[in-house]
C-alpha cells in the first residue's frame, strides 16, 4: 500500500524527484557547454589579436613605408579590437582610393573576413581561417589590391 503525502503518493513523488534531478543535471550540462563555448570564442579572439599584433600590423606598416616613400597616401586604423583597416590613395593622373579591411568574425570565431577593393567598384570578400593568416597571406591580398590599380 502506498502512502499519500499532500496529494501525491510516494511512488509519484520519487518519479518527480528523479525527473527534476535529470532536468537539473541537463541544465548544469547546458551551462557548462555555454561556458566552454564562451571560453573557446575568447581564446580565438585572443589568438586573432596576437596575429593582428605580430603579423597583420607589421606587414601593413611595411607596405605603408614603401607606398609613402613613393608619394602615395596611406592610413592604418584599428577600428576595434576585431577590425583593422588599411586605406591607400594611389597618386597618379587621377588619384585612386583603395582599402583592405581585416576583421575577426564573432559568428564564426576561427574565421577572419577580408574585404578589399577600389572606390566605385565592388569590393572582394574573402574568409580565411586564423591558421591561414601569415605575413605572406596579408602581403598577397595587399598586392592583389595594388595590382587592381594598374
Amino acid at each position: 500500500m502506498t502512502r499519500e503525502v499532500g496529494g501525491l503518493d510516494e511512488i509519484k513523488r520519487k518519479e518527480l524527484k528523479k525527473v527534476l534531478g535529470t532536468l537539473e543535471s541537463q541544465r548544469e550540462l547546458d551551462r557548462l557547454a555555454d561556458r566552454e563555448r564562451a571560453i573557446e570564442r575568447n581564446r580565438l579572439l585572443y589568438r586573432f589579436q596576437e596575429i593582428k599584433r605580430s603579423i597583420i600590423l607589421p606587414t601593413l606598416r611595411e607596405f605603408m613605408v614603401d607606398l609613402d616613400r613613393q608619394g602615395h597616401l596611406t592610413r592604418l586604423q584599428e577600428r576595434s579590437t576585431e577590425r583593422v583597416r588599411f586605406d591607400v590613395q594611389i597618386q597618379s593622373r587621377e588619384p585612386r582610393r583603395g582599402l583592405l579591411e581585416i576583421s575577426h568574425q564573432r559568428a564564426d570565431p576561427d574565421k577572419v573576413r577580408l574585404r578589399w577593393g577600389w572606390a566605385k567598384a565592388e569590393p572582394v570578400h574573402e574568409e580565411a581561417s586564423l591558421e591561414a593568416i601569415d605575413a605572406a597571406f596579408i602581403a598577397e591580398r595587399l598586392l592583389r589590391l595594388l595590382k587592381g590599380a594598374v
